[in-house]
């Protein structure tokens, strides 16, 4: 009968296997932390951007719908006085083309154009606010600036409100996302 000599081999870790396979661990779970944690942050200033951009965009449209109805001669200031030309202004009023007596059409009984009450539009605060007789309509938050100019195009002969919205949104980490657009109306006559 032959005996077997006993097996010198190991069935566990050693303590230096282990700190290594944890250290090799760690530095992996760390570096996952650190690409996990700056995602997170270009998320969320990302979404902030967003918002930002929406805001402003909708806004724009909202008011350039609108001011593209509107007839050039018309276009004043909140308190009355008519837009200069190249001249900065913060706030709008203007009338549009619209259906006063209810007939289903935009010109009267005498041949006329009938005209809406006046629109303006305005910053409160950071709200842009479209108002029309007693009804105010707050149209997007987080607007920091405002601006409306007419400048005269020389080559066509017409002249152009150019109409500009800035918004600003604060991520969830502190960072504020800025928004600016610009857009140009040919004016009627």
């Amino acid at each position: 009968m032959t005996m077997k000599a006993p097996s010198t081999r190991r069935h566990g870790l050693s303590l230096v296997e282990v700190m290594i396979t944890v250290a090799i661990i760690s530095v992996i779970g760390g570096a996952l932390a650190y690409f996990l944690i700056i995602g997170s942050s270009s998320w969320r200033s990302g979404d902030a951007e967003i918002q930002a951009n929406q805001e402003a965009r909708i806004g724009m449209m909202t008011m350039i719908k609108e001011i593209r109805q509107a007839k050039d001669g018309n276009i004043k200031t909140m308190s009355g006085t008519l837009y200069a030309d190249n001249t900065a202004y913060d706030n709008i009023m203007f009338v549009i083309s619209s259906d006063t007596d209810g007939d289903g059409d935009t010109i009267d009984t005498t041949g006329a154009l009938e005209w809406s009450a006046p629109i303006s539009y305005y910053l409160s605060g950071t709200q842009l606010v479209r108002q029309s007789e007693s009804s105010i309509k707050i149209v997007a938050n987080h607007v920091t600036a405002l601006q409306f100019v007419i400048v005269v195009d020389t080559l066509k002969g017409t002249r152009v409100l150019n109409v500009t919205i800035q918004t600003v949104k604060k991520s969830a980490d502190g960072r504020q996302m800025t928004s600016t657009l610009t857009s140009s109306v040919n004016m009627r006559n």
